[in-house]
């Protein structure tokens, strides 16, 4: 089996990452990591690179397994996160194609962080027509795993994975064509051939 960790809006490489491997699965009760996409994702706007983060009950003393971990609505980060999604992308050409489904991910409170980013997956997989990774409740053992991709698309190197090439960005005009972004970028970009960039990428 590969596995693969389950991200917040996850990066564009990792759906390519999805595509090309099967029998990829998910591990619900790893050691949850800090300073990942498990619970943050890269947007961009008229100024550049924006990180969205989910704050999380216990903050940076988080220490449990992925599956237990809590997300915390203190403050109203889905509304700061909803619009800075719309300020980037309501320009956008496709848009509008997904601006009910992303609106209505930012309405839901759900207590753990892997069941929120999982209902993304579900949707985002349902949008690309893609097949969901499975998910196993327990780390396997080394000699089940033929591949981790965990943590190889991360926050502190997305931008070096170009290998899927450039594609019209809202405000590439501004600043340089930025890579490896959120899924949602792509999507807003590229509409219903986001998943033919993707394919033609594997080629």
């Amino acid at each position: 089996m590969y596995i693969i960790d389950n991200q917040y809006f996850p990066s564009i490489n990792y759906y390519y990452t999805l595509l090309k491997n099967l029998n990829i699965e998910i591990v619900e009760y790893e050691v949850f990591k800090k300073s990942t996409f498990r619970n943050r994702c890269i947007i961009t706007g008229s100024s550049g690179m924006i990180s969205l983060s989910i704050p999380l009950k216990h903050g940076r003393n988080q220490k449990a397994f992925y599956r237990d971990v809590e997300i915390c609505y203190q403050e109203d980060w889905q509304k700061r996160h909803w619009r800075s999604i719309l300020a980037c992308y309501n320009r956008s050409a496709f848009f509008d194609h997904y601006q009910s489904v992303l609106q209505d991910i930012f309405s839901l409170k759900m207590k753990f962080l892997f069941d929120f980013n999982w209902y993304i997956q579900e949707k985002m997989a349902s949008i690309l027509r893609i097949s969901l990774p499975a998910c196993c409740k327990t780390e396997p053992t080394p000699d089940e795993v033929q591949g981790d991709f965990r943590d190889i698309y991360s926050p502190q190197n997305f931008k070096q994975f170009h290998a899927l090439g450039e594609y019209i960005q809202v405000f590439e005009t501004k600043h340089d064509f930025i890579p490896n972004l959120s899924i949602v970028d792509l999507l807003c970009n590229l509409g219903p051939d986001a998943m033919n960039y993707l394919r033609e990428k594997m080629k």
